[in-house]
C-alpha cells in the first residue's frame, strides 16, 4: 500500500518475481476495501507506507488487526521518527526505510511470511 503509484509498482514486481501474489493499493482506505471483500486467509502480509492520504499506515494496521484480516504486518517509511519507531515496536510492526532495494524488500517479507 503506497500512494506514490509507482513506488508500489516497483515493489510489486520484485515480490512477484519472488513467487508471491501481489495487491496494491493507494491508500488505506483501498487497501481496506480490498482486505475485506478478500475470503478469510486471504492476506498473509499487509506491507504499507505510514504516510498517505485519506488513511495513513497506522489507521490502517489498527483497523486491519481489529478485524484480523492479515497475519503479519510490514511499515515502510522515508522518514521513520523516534515515535513511529517505538509505535511500530509495540505493535509488533517491522519497519523497513525508503529507499530500499528488492533484495532488501524480498528478504524482509521472507522473514514474515
Amino acid at each position: 500500500v503506497d500512494d506514490m503509484r509507482g513506488f508500489a509498482s516497483a515493489s510489486a514486481r520484485v515480490l512477484e518475481a519472488g513467487g508471491y501474489e501481489v495487491e496494491v493499493a493507494g491508500d488505506g482506505i483501498e487497501a481496506l476495501e480490498i482486505l475485506r471483500a478478500a475470503p478469510p486467509g486471504g492476506f498473509d502480509v499487509l506491507l504499507t507506507d505510514l504516510d498517505m492520504p485519506r488513511m495513513g499506515g497506522i489507521d490502517l494496521i489498527i483497523e486491519a488487526k481489529r478485524a484480523g484480516l492479515v497475519r503479519r504486518y510490514l511499515a515502510m517509511t522515508a522518514d521513520p521518527t523516534q515515535g513511529i519507531r517505538q509505535t511500530l515496536e509495540v505493535m509488533g510492526v517491522p519497519l523497513i526505510e525508503k529507499p530500499f532495494d528488492g533484495a532488501a524488500l524480498s528478504a524482509l517479507v521472507a522473514v514474515n511470511v
